[in-house]
């Protein structure tokens, strides 16, 4: 079979390392039957050995030139020709899975903000995704990676950096070291937050310049105060960061 050459615009990157595909497998720890949704499936790299373990397989594939690697080994009804972003995933399953996937680097915000927004449905969550990705993702107060990302997963899911994958393990190779990760839904928040598109909106506007204090960065009621203003957002732990929108939110 002539291989079809990877797309740019679809941000493809085929993991080719055997090494790299047994230690996913082996993260996976998939039981039998066990319910999995595969972002990209790609040439099934990793699809094939999830199709062996159960049945109870969804891959979402964007690109229908991949579908000649996959139908030999898959059957059709596993695999759903669309695009990840637009897939509806109680369509699919009513109870929670796993869900696993090579995302594509153009577009791991908005997978992630997806992510985010079905966190119920999910066992957990494994992804392979760009090292500066993955390090904004775990990072604490205090560092360079610390951001808008890392509060909104750390809020929702248990995060992980598994491994670091590099370049040579793909085709073509990526420019930059890959990781991958694991995410697992919190079974309590425990951050006192009532309207979490408000508190993102807070979010945003004060980290909007990093290096200027939090009070330049946004408009706060008229005799407000609070030392914590004079600090910079991304200095200040994820408890404080919601302690801070809500004493505001609450004023007066």
């Amino acid at each position: 079979m002539k291989k079809t050459l990877a797309k740019k615009n679809l941000g493809q990157n085929f993991l080719i390392s055997d090494l790299v595909i047994d230690q996913i497998i082996k993260y996976l720890s998939i039981e039998d039957n066990q319910n999995i949704i595969e972002i990209g499936p790609g040439r099934g790299a990793i699809s094939f050995h999830i199709f062996n373990k159960t049945k109870n397989y969804f891959g979402i594939e964007k690109d229908q030139d991949m579908l000649k690697y996959l139908y030999p080994k898959i059957d059709e009804k596993n695999i759903i020709l669309d695009d990840i972003l637009k897939i509806n995933f109680s369509s699919l399953f009513e109870e929670k899975f796993k869900l696993v996937g090579n995302i594509p680097y153009n577009i791991s915000s908005k997978i992630l903000e997806k992510i985010v927004d079905n966190r119920e449905k999910f066992i957990s969550v494994y992804l392979m995704i760009q090292k500066e990705v993955a390090d904004r993702i775990v990072a604490q107060e205090g560092r360079k990676a610390y951001g808008r990302l890392s509060i909104f997963i750390q809020i929702f899911f248990e995060v992980e950096i598994l491994f670091e994958i590099p370049p040579e393990c793909f085709s073509p190779k990526p420019k930059v070291v890959s990781s991958f990760i694991k995410l697992v839904p919190r079974k309590e928040i425990s951050y006192d937050i009532k309207d979490y598109e408000s508190f993102s909106n807070f979010v945003k506007k004060i980290f909007n310049s990093r290096r200027k204090k939090i009070a330049n960065n946004i408009n706060v009621p008229k005799k407000f105060s609070n030392p914590l203003l004079q600090e910079r957002a991304e200095d200040l732990s994820i408890n404080k960061i919601v302690m801070l929108y809500n004493l505001i939110n609450n004023y007066g």
